[in-house]
């Protein structure tokens, strides 16, 4: 996440970094918080499935493993895609200095309260 960061700060222009920030921070609690909601429900899933191939004289603690197993292979899949994605970052141009904009944006009085 910290490289992403770092490249979403870059591409920002400097007058709205102090808007990027918060919005970063926002955008990947909610990300987090669907990411393990979706591998939970995925793993109640495949819980499920390997009781239901086992029987009811099979063993639960190993479909529970199996479960833990297919969850985790799918985990790791996306962290690959993610690495293969991150190669098509490009390095952000940089932004020229708007000096009229600062000036602008100090006499906004939605700015001075933070809207």
């Amino acid at each position: 996440m910290m490289s992403l960061n770092t490249h979403v700060l870059n591409a920002a222009p400097r007058r709205l970094v102090s808007r990027v920030t918060p919005l970063t921070t926002a955008a990947q609690q909610v990300v987090t918080s669907f990411a393990v909601a979706g591998l939970t429900g995925y793993l109640t899933s495949r819980t499920a499935d390997h009781i239901a191939k086992i029987g009811p004289e099979g063993n639960p603690l190993q479909a529970a493993v199996s479960a833990y197993s297919d969850t985790f292979l799918l985990s790791t899949g996306l962290a690959i895609i993610g690495i293969l994605l991150s190669f098509i970052l490009r390095k952000p141009k940089p932004q020229p200095e708007d000096k009229s904009d600062i000036g602008s944006e100090k006499a906004d009085p939605a700015m001075m309260m933070g809207h």
